[in-house]
Parts: structure tokens; C-alpha cells; sequence
């Protein structure tokens, strides 16, 4: 089961959206005219991001596995695989509802700094970002609150949905 999850993140997270981003990304550069910023510093930051986000991700995943004794497939309410049976709140969960999204925005951030793109940075990133929050909050939240309810409702109130330096007031 764990495999078919890592390979279809893979496939999915890790090959098909970034070309479609980089596609995209260089299409609307060319398009708006938008020069690219290219340098030495903006590749090894780029670097970082995505190393940062990977371990974001990988560490989240591991917490999936090991701790919610489930996996990751699960879109748009389907089950594809055994979800998980416990709710995570250790680790990056401590701190947010949803790391391995944060972890994958993270990534996509390093790529547009190895790329180099105003409109991936300005435009793609931003509406990203959204797309993700919808989505979490629309179909994942509402899944998880329908198997863990009153711990996940807790847990919501306690912590962010995707940015952790955000102070959230507990009452």
C-alpha cells in the first residue's frame, strides 16, 4: 500500500504539476514580458527551498504512516487508500494542520528560483497557494473532522492551516 502511495506523489506531486508549473510559468513569462532574474544566489536558493520542503514533507509523511497508521491518498473525499486512523499532532502537526502541503508549496517556491520566474513568484505561487487552502479546507478538513470530530475540531482551533508563524489565539 505504501508503495502505490509514494508513486503516485511521485508521478502526481513530484513529475506531472511541477512541468505543468515550469510550462506554465515560462509561457506566462514570455507572454508578459517578464524578464527573469537568474543568478548564482537565486539557484542555491532555490536548492534550499526545495530541500527544505522535501524534508518537510518526507518528515510529515513518515508521521502519516508511523503515527496515523494511514496513508495520504485522499481526493476530493474518495478514499483511494486506508486513510488514517489516528490524528497526527506531533511534529510539524504541532504547528500546522496540513505540513506536507506547506512543504510541497515550499518546493515549488526553490523551483521558481532555480527557473528564475516573475510570473511563477507573482502570479502561479500566489494562486497556488490558494488553490491548496481551498481545497484543504473544503475537502480535507471536512474529511478529517468526519472521522476524528470533536479531537480534529480541537486540533483546528489550536493550530494554522498552513503557516505556522501565525499566532493562533487559544481560548
Amino acid at each position: 500500500m505504501i508503495f502505490i502511495s509514494i508513486v503516485f506523489d511521485i508521478a502526481v506531486l513530484g513529475i506531472f504539476i511541477p512541468l505543468s508549473f515550469i510550462k506554465i510559468s515560462k509561457g506566462l513569462d514570455r507572454v508578459l514580458q517578464f524578464q527573469q532574474f537568474d543568478s548564482i544566489l537565486s539557484k542555491v536558493t532555490g536548492i534550499f527551498f526545495i530541500v527544505l520542503g522535501l524534508i518537510l514533507i518526507i518528515r510529515a509523511y513518515y508521521l502519516i504512516v508511523k503515527i496515523g497508521r494511514g496513508y495520504t491518498l485522499e481526493f476530493f473525499r474518495k478514499k483511494l487508500l486506508p486513510v488514517t486512523k489516528n490524528l497526527v499532532r506531533i511534529g510539524p502537526y504541532s504547528k500546522i494542520r496540513h505540513p506536507m502541503a506547506l512543504g510541497y508549496l515550499i518546493m515549488l517556491l526553490g523551483l521558481i528560483f532555480i527557473l528564475g520566474s516573475l510570473s511563477g513568484l507573482f502570479i502561479l505561487l500566489p494562486l497556488t497557494f490558494i488553490m491548496a487552502a481551498l481545497y484543504l479546507s473544503i475537502f480535507e478538513e471536512k474529511a478529517l473532522l468526519g472521522r476524528f470530530g470533536e479531537e480534529f475540531a480541537k486540533y483546528k482551533s489550536e493550530t494554522n492551516l498552513l503557516i505556522p508563524c501565525l499566532k493562533k489565539e487559544v481560548e
